[in-house]
């Protein structure tokens, strides 16, 4: 299945009179029934839509539970309009960083990174080394108004406290021993684009009151 497939459940007249048949882009496949449905590979479909007389909410969670990425019905109108644009955003995200999951946890999530993708808000990542913060805000990034613009990543874990002062906010020439000329900060670097500042816990308050 090609990234945006999308898997129609219910009449074909209905799909051929839908939204999705004028969606730009968006190539359908059609299964009769949800009988029919559950024996496609789920996964694979950018969504899942469900005609009104194929199923109702419990059909839908069926279809989550059996591995579906997002389910929308037709008789929903505050989402149904929005698929073309559902579909789009999330391929962005998941080929720009190859973000990957189906569980229910990872469907939050991901609900989430679009949510933080549209903001201009300071985002703060939590869990646990190796979860995937970092690939996280990548994804945020890569689907944001910023994306054109740099990702830098700053792993404040690994300097000493004035360094990390240092390689934020830049420093003067002859500002301490060693500066032999003017450099600017990474707050610069980063202008216009994202600052992925990991591990920005092991950092003491008064040097957070400074990044505020």
């Amino acid at each position: 299945m090609r990234p945006k497939s999308v898997l129609w459940i219910g009449s074909a007249d209905g799909m051929q009179s839908s939204p999705v048949a004028q969606a730009p882009g968006l190539d359908l496949v059609w299964a009769r029934d949800a009988k029919d449905a559950f024996e496609l590979p789920l996964a694979s479909f950018a969504c899942v839509v469900m005609d009104a007389n194929a199923g109702d909410d419990r059909v839908a969670d069926r279809l989550l539970r059996a591995g579906a990425c997002d389910v929308l019905l037709t008789h929903d109108p505050a989402r149904f309009p929005r698929l073309a644009d559902l579909v789009t955003r999330r391929e962005k995200a998941s080929n720009a960083t190859g973000v990957v999951g189906a569980s229910e946890a990872m469907r939050r999530t991901l609900a989430l990174v679009e949510r933080a993708q549209g903001a201009q808000a300071t985002v703060l990542l939590t869990g646990e080394t190796g979860t995937g913060k970092e690939v996280l805000a990548r994804a945020i990034h890569a689907g944001s108004a910023r994306a054109r613009a740099a990702f830098v990543a700053l792993n404040c874990a690994a300097f000493p406290e004035t360094l990390l002062e240092s390689e934020l906010f830049g420093h003067a020439r002859g500002a301490f021993t060693g500066a032999e000329r003017a450099k600017d900060g990474l707050f610069v670097a980063a202008d216009g684009g994202t600052l992925f500042l990991d591990e920005i816990g092991e950092t003491s308050m008064p040097f957070q009151v400074k990044l505020l």
